[in-house]
Formats: C-alpha cells, sequence, structure tokens
C-alpha cells in the first residue's frame, strides 16, 4: 500500500486479514470471537467447535477422509473469498458453499429421507452401515467460521492508520 489509490488496496487488506481469519478458523477449530448473527453462531463465537459425532468419524474413515473438523474435503475452507464492493466502502467476505451458513449457524433438527432411491445408506456410529427409509437428524451444531478477533481489528486499524498517512503524505 506505498501509494494509496483511493480506499480499494484498504479494502482488499481488511479483505486478506478476515479471509486469514477464517483459514484460522478452521486449523485451529476454533470460531472468531466476534461472528456474523446467523443461527446459534452467536453461543459459540470464540469457542472451541464441538468434536464430530462418532458416526461422521465413522463415515469419514469409511470414504478415506480426513482433516479437521468441517475441512475433510477442503472445499468449504477454500471456497471463502472476500470481494471489495463497487465503490470501495466496504469488503464482503463468504462462502460460495450451499452448506457453509448451515454449518456456521447450526440447525434446528431436521428429517432426511432419500431422494434417488428407496432407502438411505449410511455409516453408524459403530462403522456398520445402517439402512434407514426416514432419518431424524438431531440437527447441526454451530461452528462459525467466519468473523474477526480482537488481533484482527487492531491490524485493520493499524492499516487504516499507514493508509491515511500515506494519503496525507
Amino acid at each position: 500500500m506505498s501509494s494509496p489509490q483511493g480506499r480499494k488496496p484498504l479494502m482488499e487488506a481488511y479483505g486478506m486479514v478476515l479471509e486469514r481469519r477464517s483459514s484460522q478458523a478452521f486449523k485451529q477449530e476454533r470460531a472468531p470471537q466476534t461472528v456474523p448473527d446467523i443461527g446459534k453462531a452467536a453461543q459459540a463465537a470464540g469457542r472451541k467447535w464441538k468434536p464430530l459425532a462418532e458416526g461422521t468419524k465413522a463415515a469419514r474413515k469409511e470414504a478415506g477422509t480426513s482433516g479437521n473438523i468441517l475441512d475433510a474435503t477442503h472445499f468449504l475452507r477454500q471456497s471463502i473469498v472476500a470481494a471489495v464492493n463497487g465503490d470501495a466502502t466496504g469488503v464482503t467476505v463468504g462462502t460460495s458453499s450451499k452448506v457453509g451458513v448451515f454449518h456456521a449457524g447450526g440447525t434446528e433438527p431436521y428429517v432426511i429421507t432419500p431422494k434417488q432411491k428407496n432407502i438411505l445408506r449410511f455409516m453408524g456410529p459403530l462403522g456398520a452401515f445402517v439402512f434407514a427409509r426416514r432419518v431424524e437428524h438431531p440437527g447441526l451444531v454451530a461452528r462459525p467460521f467466519l468473523g474477526v478477533n480482537k488481533a484482527d481489528e487492531n491490524t485493520m486499524v493499524s492499516l487504516t492508520t499507514l493508509h491515511l498517512s500515506e494519503a496525507m503524505g
């Protein structure tokens, strides 16, 4: 940001700070201290994510996937992007993943029914396949991954100060 060209370089720098915080949330399996108001996300702010259910662990093992919570395929983590709005007065950080909002904010219990076959098949908590016509899922726990920590706020204040001092010469 050696020579500011309006607000865009500052907004891009903010976006990088926010993307980095999301990346850290996935690595540390911990929600940022301040999170968007989505579902039950606020209740999980700043806390370690709840561990995976035994059934989920068994299904991952059977599928040959591993990785941190919410990161077995890396798709959700890699889908997080920052975009400066048209007039460079703000930056939006989010995910293109359709399931991101459900993982971030949690869900109420819901029913799963087969869409293409007559029966569901999935790995149960004991490592054996389970067959069912309907499953009453207990709901997803909130595992927020977008947001900021106090350190990020301080970084953005420092970036703003630098940007303004460069703009004023």
